[in-house]
This record gives C-alpha cells, sequence and structure tokens, in this order.
C-alpha cells in the first residue's frame, strides 16, 4: 500500500517536470519568435503605385510603437526562463540571434537613409521606414546589452566529460569596502548603478545638455553612452530614462534618438574628458 502511494507520488513528480519542461521549451521557441519579429525586416517595392512594403505589409498600416510591445513580451517571457531555467547557453544563442540581426539592420538603415537623401519629394514611406528600423535596433540594443550583463553575471554549471557537474560563477570584480561610510547614498538607485554614476550625470547635465536647440540629441547621447558604459541600469530603458528626466527635472523630451541618428564630435570629447575626471 505504502509503495503504490510513493510510486503514485513519484509518476505525480515525473509527470509535472515534464509538464515544466514541456512550458519552458515553448517559452524558448516563443522568446526567439518575438527575437525574429523584432529583428526580421523584408522590404518590396511596388512599381505602379510607388509604394514599399515590409515584411508583406503596406508600410502605411504599421505602427512602429508595435516593437516595443514585442520587447515588453520578450522582457517578460525571458523572465520566466532563468528564474525556471538556468542555462547559460541558452542566452549565448540568444546573443548571437540579436547581434546577426543587428547587423542586417543596420545594412538596411544605411541604405534606406541614402535612399531617402536621393528622394527629390521626401518619401512617406522611406521616412517610417527608418523610423522603424529605429526602434526595431533600439529594441535589439536593449536586447543586446540585457543579455551580456546577464551572462556576465551568470551562476551556471558546466558539465565535465566524467558526467559530474563542476560549479562556475562569472561575477564582476567586488567592490572595495574601504570607507563605505564615506560613500553617501544614490538618490536614483533605480536609474543609476552607484553615487559614483549619479554624479557623473550630474556633471554631463551641467556640461553636455546645456543648448535646447540639442536637447533631444544631448540627452539621448547620454542615456546611450552611460547605458554602453554600464553607469545605468541594465533595466533602465529610454522610456524610462525620459520619465526620469520629466520627473525629477522638468526636462519633456520626445523619443530618444538612436545612433545612427547622432552626430557631433564635441558630445564625445566631452563625455571622455568628464569621465577622466570623474574616475
Amino acid at each position: 500500500m505504502v509503495f503504490n502511494c510513493l510510486l503514485k507520488i513519484k509518476l505525480n513528480i515525473c509527470k509535472s517536470n515534464s509538464i515544466i519542461t514541456k512550458i519552458l521549451i515553448m517559452n524558448v521557441i516563443e522568446i526567439q519568435n518575438l527575437i525574429n519579429q523584432i529583428g526580421n525586416l523584408k522590404t518590396s517595392f511596388n512599381q505602379q503605385t510607388q509604394e514599399y512594403s515590409l515584411n508583406e505589409l503596406p508600410v502605411a498600416n504599421i505602427n512602429p510603437n508595435d516593437n516595443d510591445a514585442l520587447y515588453g513580451e520578450y522582457q517578460i517571457k525571458l523572465k520566466t526562463q532563468l528564474n525556471q531555467n538556468s542555462d547559460v547557453s541558452l542566452l549565448n544563442k540568444l546573443l548571437l540571434s540579436v547581434n546577426r540581426f543587428e547587423k542586417e539592420l543596420f545594412e538596411h538603415y544605411h541604405y534606406f537613409r541614402i535612399k531617402l537623401s536621393e528622394s527629390s519629394n521626401s518619401n512617406k514611406d522611406l521616412i517610417k521606414i527608418c523610423k522603424i528600423i529605429d526602434v526595431k535596433l533600439d529594441c535589439l540594443f536593449q536586447m543586446k546589452t540585457n543579455l551580456e550583463n546577464t551572462i556576465r553575471n551568470f551562476d551556471f554549471k558546466l558539465k565535465t566529460d566524467f558526467g559530474g557537474e563542476v560549479e562556475s560563477q562569472s561575477k564582476e570584480i567586488p567592490f572595495e569596502e574601504d570607507n563605505l561610510e564615506d560613500k553617501k547614498e544614490n538618490p536614483y538607485p533605480n536609474i543609476f548603478v552607484n553615487y559614483d554614476a549619479f554624479l557623473f550625470f550630474e556633471r554631463l547635465n551641467e556640461n553636455i545638455c546645456t543648448d535646447q536647440g540639442t536637447q533631444l540629441a544631448d540627452y539621448s547621447y547620454l542615456y546611450r553612452k552611460m547605458f554602453q558604459d554600464k553607469y545605468i541600469n541594465y533595466e533602465v530603458s529610454p522610456s524610462s530614462f525620459i520619465a526620469f528626466l520629466d520627473k525629477n527635472y522638468n526636462i519633456i523630451l520626445d523619443p530618444l534618438k538612436s545612433w545612427g541618428k547622432l552626430t557631433g564630435k564635441h558630445r564625445e570629447k566631452l563625455y571622455d574628458i568628464l569621465k577622466t575626471k570623474s574616475s
């Protein structure tokens, strides 16, 4: 009797594990599909109507912000996967896919920017295509940075040839604990990684973001560069950064520009000078 009960329990556990495994497999497929939807860009041009189509849809019918919704869904599904299945190899495969799409989209972007500059009248389809690619590149940039940071700080197990498991932990160098009392509290921990990063932002804000005429480009550069250099938390999206500026600095901005639209060597020079002084 007891044996039968234990057997039933074991079978139920196996069945439950099997169901969880199937759910996780489906989740991985859905994650890859979301990356594909954001990264894919198949274009065609109708000679008769002189109109472009993207992924077999008229450009006029496409909402660029649909990509942001797809990215939000991707974040939820990836978080679920990481909570249930600690496998760094999956992250590496996803990162390879994101990198491939990013490279392809940059090529599309440069092609259509050239087409737009050669257009005698500002073609609405070409303008919108560039906008769509901009949003797609922003989403892929967020994916890439998040995946790289997750992989860097990921605790995972390596299978050995002998069937055993070797614990391997990839962790950042611990922060020096000397004089922690002297370290001031980070006023915006949900935005900046630490107090020094916040101070660096303040210096950049005072020295780079001084002209209202270039305000959008200046703050776009600050976000992109600080995010890239890991001064800004990896989960902070462009829209979150805009909301932060609006709430705390009374600065209202349109959607941030992508790297492809940011020009001007003066920002880079000032950034590097202030970064050196801050270190």
